[in-house]
C-alpha cells in the first residue's frame, strides 16, 4: 500500500513539474531563460523584471511633471514584486532604467530630443532603447499623453506591444479608447 502511495505521489510531482515547465511562464509570468536577440516592447516587463525579481531596475522621475504618474506606475510594478524598485529623482543613470517625464524635460531630451518638437499635443510615447551598458524605457508625452503612456504600460498585456516605439493617442479615461501606433526603429 505504501509503494502505491509513493508511486502516485511521484507521478503527481512529475506531472506538476512538467505542467509548470511547459505552461509556467505564460501563467506565472516573467520567466526568461535566454536573452532575446533584439529587445522590443513585446518583451516588457523584461528586462526590468527578470524571473520575477527586479533586474537592476532604477526608475527615474522628472519630479516637476511626472511625479504622480510615475508613482502610479511604480505602485503597479510593486504589486507584482511586493517591494519598491529604486526610485531616483535626479539623473543618476545606473542599471536598467525606466525614465518617466514630460517630452520637453531635460531628462527625456537627454535620450531623445525629438519628442519636444515633433510630438503632437496630448500624445504619449513609449520607446525601448538599445544600450550596451543598460536597458532604457522612455515613457513620455505632451499634455495628457504621459498619462496615456503610463496607462498602456499598466495594461501591457491588453495592448500586445511589439515594436521598439509606440505612440499613444485617444481617451486616457478608458483603456479601450486608447490608440497605439507602433514603430520599428533600427
Amino acid at each position: 500500500m505504501e509503494s502505491k502511495k509513493c508511486i502516485a505521489i511521484l507521478i503527481g510531482l512529475f506531472l506538476m513539474i512538467t505542467f509548470v515547465y511547459i505552461f509556467g511562464s505564460p501563467i506565472t509570468g516573467y520567466g526568461i531563460y535566454g536573452e532575446p536577440n533584439e529587445l522590443t516592447l513585446k518583451d516588457y516587463p523584461y528586462p526590468f523584471i527578470k524571473n520575477g525579481v527586479y533586474n537592476h531596475l532604477n526608475i527615474v522621475l522628472d519630479y516637476q511633471n511626472s511625479f504622480d504618474l510615475g508613482w502610479e506606475l511604480i505602485e503597479y510594478i510593486k504589486d507584482y514584486r511586493r517591494t519598491y524598485p529604486n526610485i531616483l529623482l535626479e539623473p543618476i543613470f545606473e542599471g536598467n532604467l525606466i525614465i518617466i517625464g514630460d517630452a520637453c524635460s531635460n531628462i527625456i531630451r537627454a535620450y531623445n530630443s525629438e519628442y519636444c518638437n515633433n510630438l503632437n499635443d496630448n500624445t504619449g510615447v513609449i520607446e525601448i532603447l538599445d544600450n550596451n551598458e543598460r536597458n532604457i524605457l522612455l515613457v513620455s508625452g505632451k499634455g495628457s499623453g504621459l498619462k496615456k503612456a503610463v496607462t498602456v504600460l499598466e495594461n501591457y498585456n491588453f495592448y500586445s506591444l511589439k515594436g521598439k516605439k509606440a505612440e499613444i493617442t485617444g481617451n486616457p479615461k478608458n483603456i479601450y479608447g486608447l490608440n497605439v501606433k507602433e514603430y520599428s526603429i533600427s
